[in-house]
């Protein structure tokens, strides 16, 4: 919730400096993309100045976050089934997914206001990489030997999902300028996912629920917003 109204009060804060106008000439940006901080992230970038309407972005990110989401769970996994006890289920359904992960963004954006002062209307196109790890703990079936007959025992079994997401991206934005050195900008766009994964335990989770998770393949809406200080 704090994460919420901090990036409520960024919102708010922009909303209120988009009628400040200057046409100083910039050179150099760093900022950062406040919505990341809602799933754990954290999105820092540099924007530089290459001609007087063109800039050249990149954006690191990264991501840490412990959480547990049931709609994650694959048709494979022992919560989908009805072979648990009730204390089984209810110990394990809210151990915590761990996820690790990190990407970065390459974006060309060319303004159509040739002012030098990052401000005003642009269109960009752009590339993305991000590599997600997710540690996770769930009941796998594993075999035994006792007086040379082999079973089948409940187990509680550490797994793995290791995911690499390829993006591009095309986007209509507007960048205004706040006070004397503040930037907010904002884009609208649509952009293609090529999600690949691995896992050690095969159906136990999935993380493709819609377009915003990490194994989603297939078109997708663009919408970003970043806060930055210009040089």
């Amino acid at each position: 919730m704090k994460r919420l109204h901090f990036v409520l009060f960024l919102l708010f804060y922009c909303h209120t400096g988009m009628l400040h106008a200057s046409s100083d000439s910039v050179r150099f940006q760093l900022s950062f993309c406040p919505q990341y901080l809602l799933k754990g992230g954290f999105k820092p970038g540099a924007d530089v100045r290459v001609s007087s309407r063109n800039w050249v972005s990149v954006s690191p990110e990264f991501f840490s976050s412990s959480d547990f989401v049931s709609s994650t769970i694959g048709a494979n996994s022992s919560l989908s089934a009805d072979n648990l006890t009730h204390q089984q289920y209810n110990q394990l359904q809210y151990y915590p997914d761990e996820l690790r992960g990190f990407g970065i963004t390459l974006e060309d954006k060319f303004f159509f206001d040739p002012q030098n002062k990052y401000s005003g209307y642009y269109i960009k196109g752009g590339f993305n990489y991000t590599k997600i790890n997710i540690s996770f703990q769930d009941y796998t079936w594993q075999p035994y030997v006792k007086n040379n007959i082999t079973y089948e025992d409940l187990t509680q079994t550490n797994g793995y999902l290791n995911i690499e997401k390829f993006e591009v991206l095309v986007a209509f934005g507007r960048a205004f300028k706040l006070g004397s050195n503040f930037r907010a900008d904002f884009a609208l766009g649509l952009g293609n996912n090529i999600a690949n994964s691995y896992t050690n335990l095969p159906g136990y989770r999935n993380y493709d629920r819609d377009i915003i998770d990490y194994q989603y393949n297939g078109a997708i809406p663009i919408v970003t917003f970043q806060i930055g200080y210009a040089f």
